[in-house]
């Protein structure tokens, strides 16, 4: 497909898998530590970020068996958790 002359994958530079990997490492040459870290933070982060949707849909779970407030409660509690560590791990990543 060919807009103004110019072929799609002329239009833009792409980048293959050895090019990423290549640049990726000399990012992060000597940074080994800083770049675990960083690892790690993404990670938890989403981790922390799959725990409201879990929370909610459980929540719903326990009204619809005729649970106990307290577990609602509980559930609402892990909602805030999560949201507070996704929010600050996103922004420290």
């Amino acid at each position: 497909m060919t807009t103004n002359g110019i072929r799609a994958g002329e239009r833009f530079r792409t980048a293959d898998a050895r090019s990423t990997i290549r640049i990726s490492r000399s990012a992060f040459a000597g940074k080994g530590p800083a770049a675990c870290g960083l690892f790690v933070v993404l990670v938890v982060g989403a981790a922390a970020g799959l725990v409201t949707p879990w929370a909610m849909g459980r929540s719903v779970d326990v009204v619809l068996d005729g649970g106990d407030l307290t577990d609602i409660a509980w559930l609402a509690a892990a909602m805030v958790v999560g949201v507070v560590v996704f929010a600050a791990l996103s922004g420290l990543g």
